[in-house]
């Protein structure tokens, strides 16, 4: 079984039970427990964040030969075909080379799967359940790559993104990566503040570590595994993942004295414009870091901060 991480517990704060072992290994008798809440690191644990540096593989040799690694794109697919479709044709056109690369589809509803099925580009699809989560550790789960790109369904990859990665992967000092963001207005007017948004994104990305989904998160399968996967969660699975990629790149650096990272790439994956066009940026922007801040300093259940997003229960 594919190693993930369990949330549980009737407590506003989510328990987290995390399985680092990957498939057909022995499991690890000393699992251990905590909570990923952002603000839980005290410094009485610090040896617990260290060991999960070390068990991440953050201080491992980078891979070598990029040419002959195999990537695997992870999208998750939710009553969306048609921007699925888009996103797997520009990712397959914008390749250097076709080879060593293979997309897969995890499917939530029946109309998305059955589109799906008449796709030119070979795609393997995924039956998995409900919850973007859920979709993305089913989709790594069915990987064969050496690396996964987890790509969202309205978000474009650039030119030659393919060797982008495999060269970004083979450097030392890289635990994950991510591209940079930038939004695609399909030729409509930019909305009012969007060039402060990716100002304010590169930022945070870059010189925070903390990549969003949207900007196509990617990472090596050795590594993915050990660190269990997204947790199962409704909502913020990037974030929590992020947050846990930035700890163990942090206690790397501190126990090899060298830098250890999330790098961004200078390339740009362009995320649709709809969500901004509909809400506008400045509002769009206030309800997302209010969930941030909602999950971050009071430590809100995330089904919680599903409700209130989305404006109903998960699963409803």
């Amino acid at each position: 079984s594919f190693p993930s991480i369990h949330w549980g517990g009737s407590s506003n704060r989510y328990e987290c039970t995390m399985d680092l072992q990957s498939p057909a290994q022995t499991p690890e008798p000393n699992s251990q427990s905590y909570s990923p809440h952002p603000k839980s690191c005290a410094l009485s644990r610090l040896g617990f964040w260290r060991s999960l540096a070390a068990k991440a593989g953050a201080q491992d040799p980078p891979l070598s030969n990029p040419s002959g690694l195999c990537l695997s794109v992870v999208i998750p697919a939710y009553k969306e075909p048609d921007a699925v479709l888009q996103a797997i044709r520009t990712a397959s056109t914008n390749m250097q080379s076709q080879l060593r690369a293979e997309f897969i589809v995890a499917v939530v509803d029946d109309m998305t799967n059955q589109k799906l099925q008449y796709c030119e580009i070979p795609i393997t699809i995924v039956r998995c359940a409900s919850g973007r989560s859920a979709a993305l550790n089913a989709g790594a789960a069915k990987a064969r790559g050496d690396v996964l790109v987890f790509l969202h369904a309205d978000c474009q990859l650039p030119r030659y993104w393919d060797w982008e990665v495999r060269a970004a992967v083979c450097r030392p000092g890289l635990i994950a990566g991510a591209f940079n963001f930038d939004v695609d207005f399909e030729g409509k007017p930019a909305p009012v503040g969007i060039d402060g948004l990716i100002r304010m994104t590169e930022f945070r990305s870059r010189y925070l570590q903390l990549p969003y989904g949207d900007q196509a998160l990617f990472i090596s399968m050795d590594r993915f595994r050990k660190l269990g996967g997204f947790a199962n969660m409704p909502l913020m699975e990037d974030y929590e993942f992020v947050c846990r990629l930035r700890r163990a790149s942090l206690h790397a650096s501190y126990a090899t004295n060298k830098e250890v990272r999330v790098a961004i790439l200078p390339v740009s994956a362009k995320c649709s414009a709809r969500r901004w066009t509909k809400q506008g940026v400045i509002m769009n922007t206030l309800i997302n870091q209010t969930i941030v801040g909602l999950y971050y300093y009071f430590g809100f259940n995330p089904a919680t901060l599903y409700s209130l997003y989305y404006g109903r229960r998960v699963g409803a």
